[in-house]
């Protein structure tokens, strides 16, 4: 085999699709997706469940029935995803903060926390 066989050769294994779900090899040659390929999926430290029952599924912040689990410190804040940060929360709490850190959800939510808290406390 030639050099330029090599070479393509190698390429045609490395190639990247823009085909979500088209199938290709990668220089090991093993075959995934080229979703797989571009998506690195990593599992938790932690499990939901635990998490869950360790709050009786209830929202660390407004105590209503959580839904979502929450990274108190937000990983594009430089938050870690570790059971440290992790936290039960509804999905209004969960969506309202955001990516804000708590401090800065609390300082805005302020007075809309204290109506939502005290409709968590009545479930």
């Amino acid at each position: 085999m030639s050099g330029a066989d090599l070479i393509q050769s190698a390429y045609a294994r490395t190639e990247r699709s823009t085909q979500p779900n088209r199938a290709i090899s990668s220089p090991g040659g093993a075959v995934r997706s080229a979703y797989e390929q571009t998506r690195r999926i990593k599992q938790a430290p932690y499990s939901r469940e635990d998490v869950f029952a360790r709050w009786g599924h209830a929202c660390a912040y407004c105590w209503g029935v959580a839904e979502h689990l929450d990274h108190v410190q937000p990983l594009a804040r430089g938050g870690r995803d570790e059971l440290s940060n992790v936290v039960p929360a509804c999905a209004d709490c969960n969506l309202a903060k955001g990516v804000s850190s708590l401090a800065d959800w609390a300082q805005v939510t302020d007075s809309l926390g204290a109506q939502h808290r005290n409709e968590g406390e009545r479930q």
